[in-house]
């Protein structure tokens, strides 16, 4: 498997609709003091506007400093399970 190649956001746009591996600021908007400088991660994709989270909500993220794409870490024998909101014609 390949080593995770980070790319920087907003200097690097990722191709929309992909499912990504994104890294955000944990403190939040507003920021939350005890989390300043933290990061977490999380799978999202990007609309051609903003980053969404693919988990129940699909809430937009706005503090998304690096992002990486999903499909080349995820081993050969396992399939993804098909997600409507990233059809080709599925506006956002």
């Amino acid at each position: 498997m390949p080593a995770i190649k980070w790319n920087v956001f907003p200097l690097s746009v990722p191709p929309i609709k992909e499912r990504l591996l994104l890294i955000l600021s944990a403190s939040g908007a507003p920021p939350t003091k005890e989390l300043l400088g933290m990061s977490e991660a999380q799978v999202g994709y990007w609309t051609g506007n903003c980053f969404r989270s693919m988990s129940d909500g699909d809430y937009v993220i706005t503090e998304v400093t690096h992002w990486a794409l999903l499909w080349p870490h995820i081993p050969e024998d396992v399939s993804l399970r098909p997600e409507r909101r990233l059809d080709p014609d599925v506006r956002s």
